[in-house]
């Protein structure tokens, strides 16, 4: 069985690559890796580079009700000793196309451009879907801008389908950036 977060301190996913369960003491150090990771990817969809989104999703009261949120396993990523990412996974959440399936869904992944080419992104769906797996779900989801489109292909190539398209309805992000695509992976 895939160990998560309320069955172990570190899991190592291979050499090289770890999740470390987030703690609220990890806020601080949280909070630089996101100012530092999420603007040179998506500063484009927002007036303020995204400062707003970071403060709004990653502040400190955000973070901490997001560690609190029950079967919810939060993670710092890191490769070798370096914190690269975060990947936060909803352990029993509906699928909305389906609620009725058992679902995982792939909440946040979110990893700095130091880790393209490394199979980091690869590593962790895998991590991801063997864990969806083993706690008997029948699918992995999530949701993803549409104007990412590398990431989007990346799902796609590695078996998501689509899910449907809406929009965001959060604050403050840029009118013509706001669609998003639903993707999802069957695992049986």
């Amino acid at each position: 069985m895939i160990p998560y977060l309320c069955d172990v301190d570190i899991v190592d996913v291979n050499e090289k690559l770890s999740l470390h369960p987030l703690r609220s003491s990890d806020h601080a150090r949280h909070y630089a890796l996101l100012r530092r990771i999420y603007p040179p990817a998506f500063s484009y969809l927002w007036p303020d580079n995204g400062e707003g989104y970071v403060e709004r999703i990653h502040g400190y009261e955000a973070f901490i009700r997001d560690l609190a949120e029950p079967d919810t396993p939060y993670y710092r990523v890191e490769w070798d000793g370096r914190a690269i990412g975060i990947l936060r996974l909803q352990l029993h959440y509906p699928y909305p196309g389906d609620p009725e399936v058992p679902a995982l869904k792939l909440d946040r992944l979110y990893l700095g451009p130091e880790a393209r080419g490394r199979g980091v992104g690869t590593s962790l769906l895998r991590y991801t879907l063997d864990l969806a797996g083993d706690l008997g779900k029948r699918l992995v989801w999530l949701e993803r801008m549409e104007s990412n489109e590398a990431t989007v292909a990346f799902y796609r190539s590695r078996g998501f389908r689509d899910g449907g398209a809406f929009r965001y309805d959060g604050p403050d992000m840029l009118d013509q950036y706001r669609g998003m695509r639903r993707l999802w992976y069957p695992l049986t």
